[in-house]
């Protein structure tokens, strides 16, 4: 992780769930949240951090970054079902996945998209399906965005819709990740192990 283009972000205590002294670590390739054991801790580290931070930016400059913060993940323990369709429930055949732009968790299916997120990794990630809707209108404004429910794989219905990642693996970092040149949508994203 790069100093420069990291922050840090105090969160308030959690009565409810028992999570004192935390703050997060936000940057474009990784963030994730921490807890110390006494409030004297975690400021002393969040102090040694920002002096780094200030320290390195002090001697080498400012290379302020466009690129947006990866996104702290939704714990695990905080999703029984799909955040996204909130209809599939988790257990040991239906996994939880994390949604790499927006960290929710979600089922297989709302996160069988894959797009390219140079700032975390430099090979296609899981993304959510709302995430990529939202991606795929960036990239390309002339992309519809709304598909009928239930037709994610069907190119007819799904217009220029990638065809599902069906393989159940959850790693972002296999070979599998490459460009089909085939296709007919758009060329930003990717469709994962489903070669043509």
């Amino acid at each position: 992780m790069q100093l420069d283009n990291m922050r840090l972000q105090s969160l308030p205590d959690d009565d409810i769930n028992s999570l004192y002294n935390g703050w997060q670590i936000i940057s474009p390739s990784k963030s994730f949240t921490i807890y110390a054991a006494t409030l004297n801790e975690k400021m002393e580290w969040m102090a040694h951090i920002n002096h780094c931070i200030y320290a390195l930016v002090t001697k080498h400059g400012s290379k302020s970054s466009v690129l947006d913060p990866s996104p702290v993940w939704i714990p695990d323990s905080e999703a029984n079902a799909c955040m996204h369709c909130q209809r599939s429930e988790f257990n040991v055949i239906n996994r939880r996945h994390h949604c790499r732009k927006c960290g929710i968790v979600c089922c297989k299916t709302c996160t069988s998209k894959r797009w390219l997120l140079p700032q975390q990794s430099s090979k296609p990630l899981r993304v959510c399906l709302t995430c990529f809707d939202k991606l795929s209108a960036q990239s390309n404004p002339m992309i519809v965005t709304r598909v009928p429910e239930g037709n994610y794989g069907n190119k007819e219905t799904a217009g220029n819709y990638a065809n599902a990642d069906t393989s159940g693996e959850d790693t972002s970092d296999s070979d599998s990740g490459t460009v089909d040149e085939k296709s007919d949508g758009p060329t930003t994203f990717y469709e994962g192990s489903n070669r043509r």
